[in-house]
C-alpha cells in the first residue's frame, strides 16, 4: 500500500508519496462536492479520481491494467 501525504485543501497541490514519488492532485468542484484527481509522474502508479470526501486514513483501491493497487490518504 502506498501512502499519499497531502493537505486537506480545496486547491491543486503536489503531493508526496511514501515510495518517494510525487503526484499532482487536481481539485474540481462538482454539484455533489469536491472531486480529487490524482495524476502520478513516471508511470509508477495508475491515475485515478476520488469523489468522496478525503479523510485521514482513507484507503482507496484502484484497479488498472497492471492489477489492483491500494492508496492510503494521510492528511497533514
Amino acid at each position: 500500500m502506498t501512502t499519499i501525504y497531502m493537505h486537506p485543501t480545496a486547491k491543486d497541490e503536489i503531493a508526496k508519496l511514501s515510495d518517494g514519488s510525487r503526484a499532482l492532485v487536481d481539485v474540481e468542484k462538482t454539484s455533489e462536492g469536491q472531486r480529487y484527481g490524482f495524476k502520478f509522474t513516471g508511470h509508477c502508479h495508475p491515475n485515478f479520481w476520488c469523489s468522496q470526501p478525503l479523510q485521514d486514513g482513507l484507503t482507496v483501491r484502484v484497479d488498472s491494467i497492471d492489477g489492483p493497487e491500494q492508496f492510503k490518504i494521510a492528511l497533514r
